[in-house]
């Protein structure tokens, strides 16, 4: 793990948490990879929603400016530097390889750990809601992150959105969650 010093921070908290069930990590990148997002604010828009704190797209649009810089200056290359590490070949022993490659995802998780304490303190006290009140309003904040960032969510996605909502709200059915996700879930090609 990390030798920096990171203040508690309930987000990442409840981020490290949540991205650890079950299929979780693979929906989050499967996202990823399709729409270009940062997951970070994916799993932002849930875990302030089961705060008690929705967003308007103008909000959240200042909010993914502000963590856009750090996301693309700083955790988008050390992924890619991450990544060819781990698909590279060379003459290099494997073993070095993989140990620099381990070594620059720890720096890579240090510098998303960063971005979620920018993004944690958007959110004030909790507020009480209940499970279903709190998952509209994550569906909401998706729609806003969606328009914030210039894309929309499609059919394809409700799989993977659906993971993602589940581990943020184990009580409800996935039949209640695909109902939520619905609306927000634009038709190919439309």
């Amino acid at each position: 793990m990390s030798a920096l010093d990171f203040p508690d921070d309930p987000f990442w908290d409840w981020s490290v948490a949540a991205y650890g069930r079950p299929g979780v990590a693979g929906a989050c990148i499967e996202l990823q990879e399709r729409r270009a997002i940062d997951v970070n604010l994916l799993l932002f828009c849930c875990w302030a929603a089961r705060r008690g704190e929705p967003f308007k797209v103008a909000e959240l649009r200042r909010i993914v400016v502000e963590v856009d810089i750090w996301h693309r200056e700083a955790v988008r290359p050390l992924r890619a530097v991450r990544r060819t590490l781990k698909q590279l070949a060379v003459s290099a022993p494997a073993e070095l390889v993989e140990a620099v490659r381990q070594r620059v995802a720890s720096i890579e998780l240090d510098a998303e750990h960063v971005e979620q304490l920018m993004l944690s303190r958007h959110v004030g006290e909790v507020r009480a809601t209940d499970a279903e009140v709190a998952a509209r309003a994550a569906v909401e904040n998706l729609r806003a992150y969606a328009a914030a960032s210039g894309f929309e969510w499609a059919t394809e996605d409700a799989e993977p959105l659906g993971i993602v909502l589940a581990a943020a709200f184990p009580k409800l059915s996935s039949q209640q969650l695909g109902d939520l996700i619905a609306p927000i879930l634009a038709e190919p090609g439309a």
